[in-house]
């Protein structure tokens, strides 16, 4: 017997609906797994002292950056300067 459009989507739909069921015994044993690294492994960092004391150099510069040669290479084009 062949069904009808509305009669096959709702066959869909009820065979679709037993699928849902989620295992989340092994999701939440991932998580656990998870939570326990990251535990683990943020005690172990070492933070490293802070002196007052060290002076970061300075960058300063008297000249301005000479200009130079754009080229632009596309898949259709190579363009040098905007041309």
């Amino acid at each position: 017997m062949k069904l009808s459009p509305l009669a096959k989507r709702a066959q869909r739909h009820e065979r679709n609906k037993s699928q849902l069921d989620l295992n989340l015994v092994s999701l939440i044993d991932i998580f656990i797994i998870l939570i326990f690294f990251l535990m683990f492994n943020a005690t172990g960092v070492e933070v490293l002292p802070n002196s007052r004391a060290v002076k970061l150099p300075e960058s300063t510069t008297d000249k301005s950056p000479k200009e130079t040669v754009v080229v632009l290479v596309s898949g259709e084009e190579i363009l040098v300067e905007g041309r």
